[in-house]
């Protein structure tokens, strides 16, 4: 943005300290506009109850916990192409925890809370990182530049499957996520 903005601030006659505050205060700005959109979205699934209409609907459709489980987990592989993972925290955890908690898979309300926690963070990260447009990996390709994305693609993909293997691991046993939680009670 500096670069394109600063030259034709200058060529128009402003102040070299008012050009580049006008270009910090709207860089600061596009860092806050991102998460305040997250909230007002948020904000009205709160007002219209649409989380727990869905938690409802979702509960009562017949389908195996884990078959919605991994709809979930589905839905933050998507998201993580087209959103960072703070965003995608902050908009899904509030419905996708309901619809687990409603949920039955054999654990206590407690267990199930920290076990879908664990689950979710870990599929958010895996979903930053898988191709074709996982956010992150423009990251790393843009870091190593002169290095095709395609090369990214082949480089990351031993990482996305050992992840989805740590997934369904943690899926299929869930003391492996809850051994450490049950040892301090």
């Amino acid at each position: 943005m500096g670069q394109v903005a600063l030259p034709e601030m200058r060529k128009r006659g402003y102040f070299d300290a008012l050009s580049t505050g006008v270009l910090a205060a709207g860089g600061t700005l596009g860092i806050l506009i991102p998460p305040s959109v997250v909230l007002v979205i948020y904000a009205i699934l709160a007002l219209t109850r649409a989380p727990e209409a869905l938690t409802d609907w979702v509960t009562h459709a017949g389908l195996s916990p884990y078959m919605i489980l991994l709809a979930i987990q589905l839905c933050y592989l998507i998201f993580g192409c087209v959103m960072d993972s703070v965003s995608m925290i902050l908009l899904t955890i509030p419905i996708f925890f309901l619809i687990a908690a409603g949920l039955d898979f054999g654990l206590t309300p407690e267990e199930t809370a920290i076990w879908f926690g664990v689950l979710a963070l870990i599929v958010v990260e895996v979903g930053l990182i898988t191709p074709p447009v996982g956010m992150n990996l423009f990251i790393i390709n843009n870091v190593a530049r002169g290095i095709p994305i395609s090369r990214t693609y082949r480089g990351v993909a031993p990482f996305v499957l050992s992840d989805l293997v740590r997934v369904a691991l943690l899926v299929g046993f869930p003391g492996l996520t809850l051994w450490l939680v049950r040892l301090m009670f």
